[in-house]
């Protein structure tokens, strides 16, 4: 076991009233690992709803969720044993869920209780998860230790964990975008993790999504500013460095994208962005940078989980109906694109020959059979030219998806 001291902001607010999150007489919380055990989906098939009510709110910069669920297998495996045992049938209790979100604290804070008809508290359990911000701008955290640590995101891509988000959102999961994701049996044959407590994760994802949608709105704003005080981008302007942070009409660097940068995380953005401009659909690029939080990032609004993910870009894609054709195999995208005399695409490379060396994605355009541009690909003021497709892969190591825009 271990202790940590109450981040300020919850502290105090945890002694205020926050619609149904209200709180006094807050105890120190001892902390506990996270219980990993094995999941059983099929429960939910016949009754995928996991709360019976739920409530979000927000306050002074904390989200809290306020729900009760009932007291069965996937709702009270992080309780007690012994009680949870010494009570038998179950169906007379419930498990209450409080999870609380402080962006200034970037902290995670979850009160987990069995209580009866009247409303007794029989076992509780008391958790923090540190927040950290995900290579595409996302909220993250890790559950569990050692070997069976696991992060937040990785729960959020499971097909199946999504499926019992979309639902307790009263949203019908759309099967064409989640019939090839992976689901955590997949994972646990490659010996990975075993699965972590369903509820927990369920509800901290429900969390990290709405904060994410308030901060989606708060980019917007920020970014539409930056345009409106010419320190952002001229609409119509190509995106050649997304760094870019003092050429007038240029100032890609300046954006905000989730809970990170555009000029560390915006380099699928500005390949679409620019994509836009070459199929005479220009936007401003304050535009495209929320439709990737409001329509790619949400798991509640249908659509998944996208970040910087260039495999899921396709959703964009169909959004703006515009037609693509998708490549994994850089042979089959190299054979596509020399029959073509002109082409408009967008590439994915890895940087180098592992994944931990990260991924960039931008934009490429065919001039003809012997020129090759690409913008963003180096930052610089103006496009790079290669004399072949091989030419530019051999700067970079292994193609992740190519899109032929159509």
């Amino acid at each position: 076991m271990f202790k940590k001291k109450i981040p300020p902001i919850l502290a105090v607010l945890l002694g205020l009233s926050i619609g149904a999150c209200s709180k006094t007489n807050y105890v120190e919380a001892e902390l506990k690992t996270p219980v990993i055990r094995a999941a059983k989906f099929d429960q939910y098939e016949q009754n995928p709803k996991l709360f019976n009510s739920y409530s979000i709110n927000q306050e002074e910069g904390v989200v809290c969720f306020d729900g009760t669920a009932g007291a069965k297998e996937e709702t009270t495996s992080m309780f007690d044993k012994t009680v949870v045992r010494r009570l038998g049938d179950l169906k007379n209790y419930s498990t209450n869920i409080k999870c609380y979100f402080s962006e200034k604290d970037m902290t995670f804070y979850g009160e987990y209780s069995l209580v009866d008809k009247r409303g007794n508290i029989l076992t509780e359990t008391k958790e923090f998860y540190d927040a950290i911000v995900s290579e595409d701008g996302m909220l993250d955290t890790y559950f569990g230790e050692g070997k069976e640590r696991v992060r937040l995101s990785e729960c959020r891509k499971d097909r199946r964990i999504r499926e019992i988000v979309l639902r307790e959102k009263g949203i019908e999961p759309e099967r064409e975008y989640l019939q090839d994701e992976p689901n955590f049996s997949e994972v646990d044959n490659c010996g990975l993790f075993s699965f972590i407590v369903t509820i927990i994760v369920v509800v901290i994802i429900i969390v990290a999504e709405t904060t994410e949608q308030i901060k989606s709105e708060d980019n917007f704003k920020y970014n539409k500013q930056l345009e409106s005080n010419n320190n952002g981008v001229k609409k119509g302007n190509l995106i050649t460095d997304q760094t870019e942070k003092t050429k007038s009409g240029y100032k890609s660097g300046n954006y905000r994208y989730g809970f990170a940068s555009f000029s560390k995380t915006g380099c699928a953005i500005a390949s679409v962005y620019n994509m836009l401009i070459k199929k005479n659909k220009s936007e401003n690029l304050s535009t495209t940078v929320h439709n990737f939080e409001k329509w790619c990032i949400e798991v509640s609004v249908g659509f998944g989980h996208l970040g910087s993910d260039p495999c899921d870009m396709v959703r964009y894609f169909n959004k703006y109906k515009i037609g693509y054709d998708q490549f994994f195999s850089y042979s089959n995208f190299k054979t596509q694109l020399n029959s073509k005399s002109k082409a408009k695409t967008i590439v994915a490379f890895w940087n180098g020959s592992t994944v931990f060396q990260g991924m960039h994605v931008f934009y490429l355009e065919k001039v003809s059979s012997n020129v090759y541009r690409t913008y963003n690909d180096v930052y610089d003021t103006t496009y790079k030219d290669y004399s072949s497709l091989d030419a530019l892969k051999n700067t970079y190591g292994a193609l992740e998806v190519g899109y032929i825009i159509k």
